[in-house]
């Protein structure tokens, strides 16, 4: 991963480079620690997954190396005292664990495990951000009715235990585990990768609800019955280069039964609170606030 923290819970996530790490953490205990050998070993905190990672490389003499390389952060497999605690199934779920150990576990954490607690908050806090973000990785938007009815399965269902779940991927995690939803009458984002599929498959209506939406309508002399579901969840290259990976989840979509795709990726991006507080310019959805607020107490 080149992405750390300094803390356990939500807290800033930096660039992992010298002076990001020595401008947020000081360079003190429990940071740095100095081995029998007198060399330096640098920790921080995974963004996904809360664990303690060690930063690699984050100076150049220390690698022996002619030529600089990118520097970055993997999992240390064992506490950091003060810092964080180590913890093998929040690791197997993580987004930036080793692929070989990487695994889809639907294990629960503990009731006051802290992670989950944070994520419960988050969700209580940011709702509407949530929900902003699920809208533009999906299409898909969530009105006041259809919003507090997916909340309620993710209270019922305790979602924020799952240790598959994380601050990066919040909002895909609201429908994660939800199983088929009706698109009959969503409003779906113009522009959206869902908005085109639907629309050259001519099995549906697309009728205009101001700039930004289309609602999903039967079309003309058909009984049409529309849903989707999100079916796995995969981890893929993003594109620059950099070893690094985007969680990915696949969804398919069905019209009368049919499926009109199975390839509606829906990538968790990992820093979607500040790209829906950018787009907003930090303006609440008091209403979605108020479902939160009643609903997660």
């Amino acid at each position: 991963m080149f992405v750390f923290k300094t803390r356990t819970g939500l807290g800033e996530v930096f660039e992992i480079n010298a002076v990001n790490f020595m401008r947020a953490t000081g360079g003190r205990e429990p940071y740095k620690s100095v081995r029998g050998d007198g060399r330096n070993v640098y920790y921080a905190v995974c963004p996904a997954c809360d664990n303690p990672i060690v930063l690699v490389g984050l100076y150049r003499n220390e690698r022996g190396m002619d030529r600089p390389r990118r520097p970055f952060g993997r999992h240390c497999g064992h506490d950091v005292p003060a810092l964080a605690e180590y913890d093998g199934d929040a690791y197997r779920a993580c987004r930036y664990a080793d692929p070989g150990h990487r695994v889809n576990s639907w294990r629960k954490r503990g009731p006051s495990d802290p992670h989950g607690l944070a994520l419960y908050g988050l969700m209580r806090s940011e709702f509407d951000n949530v929900a902003l973000a699920w809208e533009l990785s999906s299409g898909i938007h969530l009105g006041r009715a259809y919003a507090e009815e997916m909340l309620r399965g993710w209270r019922a269902n305790e979602g924020w235990r799952y240790y598959v779940v994380s601050y990066q991927n919040l909002p895909q995690m609201l429908f994660w585990p939800a199983g088929s939803q009706k698109l009959m009458g969503r409003y779906v984002r113009r522009g959206s990768r869902l908005h085109g599929l639907l629309d050259r498959s001519g099995l549906v209506s697309l009728e205009p609800r101001g700039n930004r939406y289309v609602q999903v309508r039967r079309a003309s002399g058909r009984f049409a019955e529309a849903s989707f579901v999100i079916y796995d969840r995969t981890f893929s290259p993003d594109g620059d280069g950099d070893g690094d990976e985007r969680e990915v989840f696949d969804a398919r979509v069905d019209v009368d039964g049919r499926e009109v795709a199975s390839d509606l990726r829906i990538t968790a991006e990992a820093d979607w609170l500040e790209r829906t507080r950018t787009l907003t310019h930090g303006r609440r959805d008091e209403r979605l606030l108020e479902i939160a607020g009643r609903i997660l107490g």
